[in-house]
């Protein structure tokens, strides 16, 4: 992030991050700034990468909550290309709701999203399973969803 963000541009970001949705004039009611002023700052933010992009989350109703599945990944090699080509494939995998570059004993951990079991099976022996770029994977299941402050109203007590 950019050093000359001030206290406003701080608060006006995490409001963001909660609800993108809101208008300026909302925005002005928590702001102490002008509906004007908080649409000049947000167009500065963008313009200078703070705010990469403003997506929708969908939540879809029709039929069971989505499989989802943690996947530790080990790539065969850390070279800078691997791990490039990597990302570009998981950006544009729709099973794939989130991809980290982590430290420790693993070098790629995914979210994955999938309709059910079979479809995740299928998924993970398509690609993963046959990429020779991935020396090995683990997957950790996901039972419930305890927590997740990228999805509003997520929570169990």
């Amino acid at each position: 992030m950019p050093a000359d963000l001030d206290p406003i541009d701080h608060r006006l970001l995490d409001l963001l991050e909660r609800d993108a949705d809101r208008t300026a004039e909302q925005l002005a009611a928590l702001l102490p700034l002008s509906p004007s002023a908080i649409q000049r700052r947000i167009a500065r933010l963008k313009r200078e990468g703070v705010v990469e992009r403003i997506v929708a989350r969908v939540r879809r109703p029709e039929g069971p909550p989505p499989f989802e599945a943690l996947v530790e990944i080990t790539l065969a090699s850390d070279r800078a290309d691997v791990v490039d080509r990597f990302r570009r494939w998981a950006a544009s995998t729709r099973e794939v709701a989130a991809c980290w570059y982590v430290t420790g004993e693993v070098d790629i951990v995914l979210r994955l999203r999938c309709r059910d079991i079979a479809h995740f099976r299928d998924f993970t022996e398509a690609t993963l399973g046959r990429d020779p770029d991935i020396r090995r994977f683990r997957t950790l299941v996901v039972l419930d969803t305890l927590h997740d402050a990228n999805i509003p109203g997520e929570t169990t007590p």
